[in-house]
């Protein structure tokens, strides 16, 4: 082969490569029409094709998300009619790439967001260890269960609680062995160093409490239940604000837009300039346990059973003790 023809495929790889790092990270915010006109269109493609597609689907629709957010709510129709137009565009020209950029033995993971730095780097490790790239979507566990139940291309989940693990495989989509345990962590407090906060009791002085929404993730989930469980729900309420994941209310309080937050204690790692306080009592809340399974319409069994059994492995363990997590290998 000629080094002009060499120097073209890995240009194609290279473009490939970066359509992949666009990411899925925007799925939970795209509409439930959008999603199935979505899948639907993707329908036909193979299932490397499909990945690419969602991902920078995503990438699209991430930008829609920021735009509404900044106060352009009343565009958002035509600018998701612009996004549609332009997706079937991307369609067209994945299509017309072929199979001949590579990517087909990638593994696709959907992993919970508070796994963000922790998976990035275990995944690298896994990769440098001479095993194929895998590609890691980070975002709110249930809604990520939702995704795969509605047919994404996802080959491994690994989710921050039980219960939107519990949801796949009630609805088949898990492989036949049990999800494997992989991790814990737990809930603490962040707030600014000035705050005075002491205990939960203290959260009743302040104007907004940020948590993560129950309804998608479960931080949020674990919150309500410490809160529920010790009488402070009801009062808190009127307070809180809610966000579509633990980095989503991290960065509230980090900007100003909330005075504390509940999050995981690895999220509150990576925020120095706050405190991370551990007043929420351990037996308040349930567990948090996250479990990994591979799915069954992958059509990588074998890849992902290795992925996971990585995941297990002392060289992963390493990297997630790093980052706080406690493995439970």
């Amino acid at each position: 082969m000629g080094n002009g023809t060499m120097r073209a495929r890995f240009r194609f790889k290279a473009r490939l490569k970066g359509l992949k790092a666009l990411a899925l990270r925007a799925m939970a915010a795209l509409p439930n029409a959008m999603k199935a006109l979505a899948l639907r269109a993707m329908a036909a493609l193979p299932n490397a094709m499909k990945a690419l597609a969602l991902r920078a689907m995503a990438a699209l629709l991430n930008g829609l998300k920021a735009l509404a957010l900044r106060g352009m709510a009343a565009r958002l129709n035509g600018l998701k009619a612009l996004a549609l137009r332009a997706m079937a565009a991307l369609l067209l020209a994945i299509a017309a790439a072929g199979c001949g950029g590579g990517g087909e033995d990638e593994l696709l993971v959907f992993a919970a967001t508070s796994l963000t730095d922790a998976m990035t780097e275990a995944a690298a490790g896994y990769e440098a260890d001479g095993n194929p790239p895998v590609a890691v979507s980070y975002g709110p566990s249930q809604a990520l269960a939702q995704q795969i139940a509605s047919g994404a291309p996802a080959d491994v989940f690994v989710a921050a609680g039980a219960q939107p693990m519990d949801f796949i495989i009630e609805r088949g989509l898990a492989a036949p062995d049990a999800p494997a345990p992989l991790l814990t962590n737990r809930i603490v407090v962040v707030a600014a160093p000035d705050a005075g906060l002491e205990s939960l009791d203290a959260l009743a002085g302040l104007d907004r409490v940020a948590m993560a929404d129950p309804a998608v993730a479960p931080a949020g989930r674990y919150a309500k239940a410490a809160l529920e469980a010790l009488g402070m729900w009801d009062a808190l309420t009127p307070k809180l604000v809610f966000g579509n994941d633990v980095r989503s209310v991290l960065a509230y309080v980090q900007g100003g837009n909330a005075d504390a937050a509940f999050v995981y204690q690895t999220d509150a790692r990576i925020a120095p300039d706050l405190a991370a306080l551990d007043i929420v009592p351990a037996d308040s809340y349930p567990a948090v346990i996250y479990p990994a399974a591979a799915l069954a319409d992958s059509d990588a069994q074998a890849q992902a059973a290795a992925f996971i059994a990585y995941l297990q492995g002392e060289a992963a363990s390493a990297v997630f003790r790093k980052h706080g997590f406690t493995p439970l290998n």
